[in-house]
């Protein structure tokens, strides 16, 4: 199998996964007081030094979840009522959610963020109390100028939530230095388990809890910590962050990928290529053969891609994204996300890249 959907879910660490088994081999509620309890709320603890550590924060402003979208949650029903200010090409985890009504801004035709539309939409009153703004697009790998949104942000007294789901590990993520308010991570983007995620908010910013009903996590999100899931999260943000370097690498071998495709066949568009983008994704588009077609020929020769989000892979629309970055309904329909992680060998990228030529020439003739 050539596995070629990280941005879905990545590979775990070996590492991360020896602790969560160890861990899971334990008996103890983080809550409780005796030494049992004691030992989970250290594992507990230990992690969300790593998680502080690995996006330059404190130990206190990390809150754990069972994922990103729960966190985004919980910061979107904290300003519920408000307004809300979103780029066009934000997750759908902060445009379909119920407890706001967005207010788009519009991207460029590279899918970063237009911030003199953002600025126009900052000027208007009453002030957004809120601006969304993903860091690394989840479809394109395209990054934002998250750090200029912020300071423009701040000069009308908006505040700023970071979706850092596709940027930690791939990307340096530095919540002081860009001045974030709020941000959302995800464990198993980044070599951690699936169902845990975070949210980072900065010293006296507001959160109004998704989940009540208990003490745990300082009060914002009630409920019984997942122990092993947050102690791999953790390492796997640990480990991540320390092997960043990595995707350097990878960025020259999705360089070769994207450059040998489109010199075999015609009609190949790479999404977002003209702006900044982390090493390991590529958002290309085949006129003239659905996504769906492509997929499933490339699934046959067990080739694991997606059509955009994961979140959404499995619904037959044009994705969001692209038709916000300017795709016509076809062209967005015809293209696929081709994303590579810690574990893509060379192998890998070649294999990939011949059976896709060959597959394509085959649905052509």
């Amino acid at each position: 199998m050539i596995y070629m959907d990280h941005n879905a879910t990545t590979t775990m660490h070996p590492k991360v996964g020896h602790l969560i088994m160890d861990i899971m081999s334990e008996t103890g509620n983080g809550s409780a007081t005796h030494c049992a309890g004691q030992r989970a709320a250290m594992h507990i603890e230990r992690a969300r030094e790593q998680i502080a550590a690995a996006v330059n924060t404190r130990p206190a402003q990390v809150i754990f979840t069972s994922c990103a979208t729960e966190s985004i949650n919980t910061i979107l029903k904290t300003f519920k009522g408000e307004r809300i200010l979103a780029s066009t090409a934000e997750h759908a985890a902060i445009l379909d959610c119920g407890h706001a009504e967005m207010e788009n801004v519009p991207v460029t035709p590279d899918g970063i963020i237009d911030l003199d539309a953002l600025e126009s939409s900052l000027k208007r009153e009453p002030h957004a109390k809120l601006l969304n703004i993903i860091m690394v697009n989840n479809e394109t790998g395209v990054i934002n100028p998250v750090k200029e949104a912020v300071a423009l942000a701040h000069q009308y007294g908006t505040l700023v939530h970071v979706d850092a789901v596709q940027a930690l590990g791939k990307t340096p993520v530095d919540f002081k230095d860009l001045g974030a308010d709020y941000m959302s991570l995800s464990s198993h983007k980044f070599g951690g388990p699936q169902g845990v995620g975070c949210f980072i908010f900065a010293s006296k910013k507001p959160v109004r809890p998704l989940l009540v009903g208990g003490k745990q996590e300082k009060k914002q999100r009630a409920g019984t910590s997942n122990t092993a899931g947050i102690a791999g999260m953790g390492l796997a943000a640990e480990i991540a962050t320390s092997n960043i370097a990595r995707y350097d690498e990878l960025s020259s071998w999705r360089g070769d990928l994207e450059t040998q495709i489109s010199n075999a066949l015609d009609g190949i568009t790479i999404n977002g290529e003209n702006a900044s983008r982390v090493g390991n994704t590529s958002s290309l588009t085949c006129r003239g053969i659905t996504n769906t077609v492509q997929m499933l020929s490339l699934d046959l020769e067990k080739i694991c891609v997606s059509g955009g989000s994961a979140c959404s892979s499995g619904v037959a629309k044009p994705s969001h994204v692209l038709t916000a970055m300017g795709l016509n309904e076809n062209d967005a329909l015809a293209t696929i996300r081709i994303s590579m992680g810690w574990n893509t060998t060379r192998d890998d990228v070649d294999n990939f890249i011949s059976q896709y030529i060959k597959i394509i020439t085959r649905l052509r003739t």
